[in-house]
């Protein structure tokens, strides 16, 4: 049997235009419907980065190591933060409300990041 040869098929996508097959799976369509599919999915969540202590972030993996371990094969970084927050919460108690013009400050400094 004959080898199938493919690189014609592969030059007529114009791949070498569009700098790699990477480019196929991070364009900005498929980045905007990852998105809204993740939006739609979990509408309460949001993404966020921070900067924490790299002691802090080894403890929470050592964390999620230990419950994996105990049996809980999901438990994730994520699930780790999400208890955490509510540890937090709860011993703080009520928590007043930034005033709507801070809000609104830090949306137009958000977005005017994004742009960059």
């Amino acid at each position: 049997m004959a080898k199938k040869n493919f690189l014609d098929s592969i030059d007529k996508t114009n791949i070498s235009a569009k700098k790699g097959i990477s480019s196929l799976f991070t364009g900005p369509e498929v980045k905007e419907e990852i998105n809204t599919v993740l939006a739609v999915k979990y509408p309460e969540e949001i993404r966020q980065t921070f900067i924490i202590k790299s002691d802090h972030l080894e403890k929470i993996r050592d964390y999620v190591h230990q419950k994996r371990q105990q049996g809980d094969s999901m438990f994730t970084q994520k699930d780790a933060l999400q208890e955490a927050f509510e540890l937090l919460f709860k011993k703080i108690g009520k928590i007043p409300s930034r005033p709507e013009h801070i809000k609104e400050a830090e949306k137009l400094r958000s977005n005017k990041i994004k742009r960059r």
